[in-house]
């Protein structure tokens, strides 16, 4: 039996916590009573993951919030290099962003492979997400390793409302892998 004051810190599934299990569910009430019954907030999966990323992946802001209030960190990284800030918006979660970036996040982490914030918003089309990091200071050009530029990806995506925004940013049309705009959008 999973009794929260004498199994919160154990593990299963490769180092999955029942916090990290009711972060992922946004269950906030099992949330609290775990952390108040001394869940390790930070205790990072076999992955690298935490409570925070997988509240974040999911959208779940109340539980991010809260987590914060307990003194969850931005800095933890999963195996690639994600953070919960990467994961937030590769999903297209605004406030979970937002909230990220009023606690420390840093607008500059990367995947290991260099995808950023931004690169990954301009992916997934999330326009609001696109907007929120680049008026908190996202490099507009900041390709991947590879030099994919986030307007490139969202233009082979057919983001055009995403892409119209990045050039209206300064993003140079041509900086990433000499294509065109028109090669990637119709509109």
């Amino acid at each position: 039996m999973w009794i929260a004051g004498t199994v919160y810190g154990r593990t299963q599934w490769h180092g999955t916590t029942l916090l990290m299990v009711s972060s992922y569910a946004g269950h906030i009430d099992c949330v609290k009573e775990l952390v108040l019954q001394g869940a390790d907030i930070n205790l990072q999966r076999e992955s690298g993951t935490t409570a925070l990323f997988f509240a974040a992946q999911q959208g779940h802001n109340d539980v991010v919030r809260f987590l914060f209030e307990f003194g969850a960190s931005t800095e933890l990284r999963t195996k690639d290099g994600g953070t919960a800030l990467l994961a937030a918006s590769q999903y297209g979660h605004k406030q979970v962003v937002d909230t990220l970036l009023k606690h420390g996040a840093n607008i500059h982490d990367q995947l290991y492979d260099g995808a950023t914030a931004l690169f990954l918003a301009a992916q997934g089309g999330y326009l609001d997400v696109t907007r929120l990091l680049l008026s908190s200071g996202a490099k507009v050009n900041q390709p991947r390793q590879d030099g994919t530029a986030p307007l490139w990806i969202a233009s082979q995506m057919g983001h055009s409302e995403v892409v119209r925004v990045m050039l209206l940013r300064g993003a140079e049309r041509d900086a990433a892998r000499n294509v065109s705009l028109s090669e990637g959008c119709s509109t």
